[in-house]
């Protein structure tokens, strides 16, 4: 579960790693939210699409779970270390038939500091930019 703690104040932009679902067709989504993964705003899912999303964890992105952090709707995270985003990636790996991989995604728009299993991330609203990262 990721938590926001404060603003981020160092910069408008910020560039990390995220780790993700790639779909059948192509396309990246959170496996927790399954939010779909592209340049612009983070949206925030609806109900139907949350029903038909490839996430890992339903429960995440429902008000009713113990899970769901209502202050973190549209915004999105990203590991500040690459190795950070690795471990979660492997163990994603060990208990998942889905295929991963990790991004490097710049974010921008209320940038907030927090974490996310004692590992910093930075939040966003905006993505800037995404790519696999090699």
């Amino acid at each position: 579960m990721c938590t926001l703690i404060n603003n981020f104040k160092k910069s408008k932009t910020f560039t990390g790693y995220k780790v993700v679902i790639v779909t059948s067709r192509g396309n990246y989504r959170s496996p927790a939210t399954g939010i779909l993964y592209k340049e612009g705003l983070v949206k925030i899912p609806s109900f139907t699409s949350r029903s038909k999303r490839a996430s890992m964890h339903a429960d995440v992105a429902s008000a009713n779970s113990p899970f769901y952090n209502y202050n973190f709707r549209g915004f999105t995270a990203v590991f500040v270390k690459y190795a950070n985003a690795l471990a979660l990636y492997r163990e994603f790996e060990m208990f998942s038939h889905k295929r991963f991989a990790i991004l490097e995604m710049t974010i921008s728009n209320d940038l907030k500091r927090g974490d996310y299993n004692r590992f910093p991330v930075i939040a966003g609203r905006h993505i800037d930019n995404l790519k696999i990262h090699e």
